[in-house]
């Protein structure tokens, strides 16, 4: 009971306190809270095709404040017919990073966090987004999720069938993705978040 009082006290003294300023002095407030938002992240998550990483992306971008950025949407978007092979894949991915990079620093810089349903799946792709994090000067969760290539394979069949990522992922198109998949290693020196 005190502490519901005390709170309700606490927040008509702000309500108190804001009604009092003009709107200049409230929007400069306003924009300093946004900046400094405690929780906001940048969430990025490496694993093999179908372990789950759009799910659990889906599920972070639940919260408040948080905007999910989906690297299949965009290259469906813009270059569905184009992507006939790993090469391809590579160069359209390549180009996405490019245009949206100083978009998602900025975004995350105003006190949203963001989930990055990007793969993670390579040095190189870790290093981009770990950057990202590090050009906004913001925390970063780093989420890996480690499900054994049968598995992966089996929820693959069963996503094809139910058409819900706009790419239909053959099993040998699997195979020589996850030739190049690597988990993170110590040199990389990330802070990991394992998944169940």
């Amino acid at each position: 009971m005190c502490d519901t009082l005390n709170s309700t006290i606490k927040k008509q003294q702000l309500i108190d306190f804001v009604s009092k300023l003009d709107a200049e002095d409230t929007c400069e407030i306003l924009a300093y809270l946004l900046k400094s938002a405690p929780d906001t992240r940048l969430h990025f998550l490496c694993g093999k095709i179908a372990s789950g990483k759009s799910t659990l992306a889906n599920k972070l971008a639940q919260r408040p404040r948080t905007i999910l950025i989906s690297e299949d949407e965009w290259l469906s978007t813009l270059f569905s017919q184009q992507i006939t092979d790993l090469s391809h894949y590579i160069e359209k991915s390549r180009l996405i990073k490019n245009v949206l990079e100083a978009h998602i620093v900025k975004l995350v810089q105003a006190g949203n966090t963001v989930v990055m349903d990007f793969p993670a799946n390579t040095p190189a792709q870790r290093s981009w987004l770990k950057s990202l994090a590090d050009l906004a000067n913001v925390a970063y969760v780093f989420h890996i999720l480690e499900v054994d290539s049968n598995e992966c394979k089996r929820r693959l069949a069963v996503r094809n069938q139910v058409g819900d990522n706009p790419f239909k992922t053959s099993e040998a198109q699997f195979d020589l993705i996850t030739q190049h998949f690597s988990y993170p290693s110590s040199e990389e020196q990330l802070i990991c978040r394992y998944e169940k």
